[in-house]
């Protein structure tokens, strides 16, 4: 959620910009063919893009206990229904129903371009 009493408004970036952030998986879920999903929502959840880890520019699952950075251009999120004007939540988790027992740790989110 954001920290500001705003939404971050990242039009500016659309271009070039880009959401990345870094997760290790400590423990993963018990139901081995859960698929892991970032999903961003606007204001008031009004819009909002959800994709699979696999979706990133990395293209790759999590592995258990390595760092790992996953990659979305804001153009793809924006083109997907994303208001990228009025961004509030990024959320990262196991796919609902089959999470149980995940561990894992999120870091270094980032909004910003090259």
């Amino acid at each position: 959620v954001s920290d500001s009493p705003e939404p971050y408004d990242a039009s500016g970036l659309l271009a070039e910009g880009y959401l990345r952030f870094e997760m290790k998986v400590v423990t993963p879920p018990n139901d081995a063919s859960s698929t892991w999903l970032m999903k961003i929502e606007s204001a008031n959840a009004a819009t909002f893009a959800e994709l699979a880890l696999t979706a990133s520019q990395e293209g790759a699952a999590p592995v258990v206990g390595e760092w790992q950075t996953f990659t979305y251009s804001l153009q793809d999120l924006s083109s997907g229904g994303l208001d990228i004007s009025a961004l509030d939540v990024v959320m990262v988790f196991p796919a609902w129903g089959t999470g149980e027992g995940a561990v894992y740790r999120i870091d270094n989110v980032l909004i910003s371009s090259p």
